[in-house]
């Protein structure tokens, strides 16, 4: 049995390092064990997280971090692995967000209530620190 050990990304908050976390996050979600289908949406998921955690965490301040953690879960099955991105932003209450499956919040386009997954992952980040982490 070989050990399983997290791999750290720490970079500056500039979207031209979403193509780097990309490619790490599709090796590694590999190197985990991950089928295609899971590959894609993880790497949907881990890029719309570094997005917000620059643009909504950060502010778009290049002087501050975004820290990616990816860390393979057991040889067990199925599968999986445990993703945490973090930022260096002033945190938020999960509490706060609308209801994306409220009648007035279905439809909306955009802003926090516009999508299920932003409820999904609030789960997780019941803490300041860790904001959000997720398993697969």
């Amino acid at each position: 049995m070989t050990q399983r050990k997290t791999v750290c990304l720490d970079f500056y908050s500039t979207y031209e390092m979403l193509d780097f976390v990309q490619v790490a996050s599709d090796h590694l979600g590999r190197l985990a064990g991950l089928d295609d289908d899971a590959l894609h949406w993880v790497g949907v998921a881990v890029r719309e997280s570094v997005i917000n955690a620059i643009k909504h965490g950060n502010r778009d301040d290049e002087r501050k971090h975004v820290y990616v953690e990816f860390t393979p879960l057991s040889n067990s099955a199925p599968a999986g692995i445990a993703i945490r991105v973090r930022d260096e932003g002033p945190g938020f209450d999960p509490s706060s967000i609308p209801d994306p499956l409220a009648p007035e919040n279905v439809l909306k386009a955009s802003g926090p209530a516009s999508s299920s997954s932003v409820r999904s992952w609030t789960k997780w980040c019941c803490s300041e620190r860790p904001r959000a982490a997720w398993k697969w």
